[in-house]
């Protein structure tokens, strides 16, 4: 029995994505080959092949796949992430395998290598980020009915939670393994959060009547207390050899020092805001007054906090 017509051309289109997804395995394995052929016959034509090969299937993974990948109620499970984390895990582990156990000669082509696994890397948070997203955006949460702005709002916001994961993965085998590359990506990933939270969450933030215990503090703490742990573990625990290096990690940890001082005086403004009867607040006026005062008892406490700690630990940079 023929299909309807519109049912029969959704049906090719999803058919025609499918097949062209399937492509990033196959040119995964010609690459895969290629390469494999190359360093064990160290033939440089042969690598380049197969680092062209990956490259094109990266070009398409976000020319196609990621522009027109349905909505699908199964996470991780669905053949597009599965087709498409294959270039990606094959770009690391060529990268892993011409850096640490069989070093190339050429300096140059051990750089690029390097550069294509640091690709494939954000290839494989960018993707697994774009299911997670979808998840949380599909899947119905325990908090009742939610309409399509608080939805996208969770949804965005619990990628802090991944991205922390990842970040911390990546800055913790930097530090064991003494990699300068791993370093500098959970660095780039603790940035993309908290720029993430600056943009969206507290621009589209619901209002809560709890202070700290709610999605919205709790998502955005997470990155701020491992940007702000990696900070004292490299520079007062165990420094970092690199001066620059130390310095962009103490910049880096400043930045959220300054984020968490936000995030806490959002929470505490919208609780004393929202919560009127604490100080018998009856029009919007008096409840901003409270709320705005509020945060003078707030900031002085963490001005007081953060001198105590400057004089203990002898840090001029939390003094200032």
């Amino acid at each position: 029995m023929p299909l309807p017509r519109p049912l029969e051309n959704l049906y090719t289109q999803q058919n025609r994505l499918g097949a062209i997804s399937m492509l990033s395995v196959l040119w995964s394995i010609y690459a895969g080959a290629l390469l494999t052929l190359g360093l064990s016959f160290k033939n440089r034509t042969l690598r380049i092949c197969g680092v062209a090969v990956l490259v094109a299937a990266v070009i398409k993974i976000g020319a196609f796949e990621i522009l027109h990948r349905p909505d699908f109620t199964t996470a991780f499970l669905n053949p597009y992430f599965l087709t498409m984390i294959c270039p990606a895990w094959t770009l690391v582990v060529f990268a892993l395998w011409t850096a640490w156990f069989k070093p190339l000669e050429d300096d140059m082509e051990r750089d690029c290598y390097r550069s294509l696994g640091v690709l494939g890397l954000f290839l494989f948070i960018t993707t697994t980020s774009i299911e997670w997203f979808f998840h949380f955006k599909l899947s119905p949460l325990p908090i009742g009915p939610m309409g399509e702005k608080t939805a996208v709002f969770f949804a965005t916001a619990s990628l802090s939670l991944l991205w922390t994961v990842f970040g911390v993965a990546l800055m913790t085998l930097g530090l064991v393994f003494r990699s300068l590359t791993l370093r500098l990506c959970a660095a780039v990933v603790f940035t993309a959060t908290m720029v993430k939270f600056a943009v969206l969450e507290m621009l589209y933030r619901p209002d809560y009547a709890t202070a700290l215990l709610n999605p919205y503090a709790l998502t955005a703490l997470c990155p701020i207390i491992a940007v702000l742990a990696f900070a004292v573990w490299t520079n007062r625990v165990k420094p970092l050899e690199d001066e620059q290096e130390r310095i962009g990690t103490l910049l880096l940890g400043l930045s959220g020092l300054l984020l968490l001082w936000i995030v806490l005086s959002i929470e505490c403004y919208s609780y004393f805001f929202a919560n009127p009867f604490l100080f018998a607040a009856e029009t919007d006026v008096q409840r901003q007054a409270v709320a705005v005062a509020s945060l003078s008892a707030l900031w002085t406490v963490l001005g007081g906090s953060l001198m105590t700690l400057g004089l203990s630990g002898r840090s001029i940079v939390l003094r200032v």
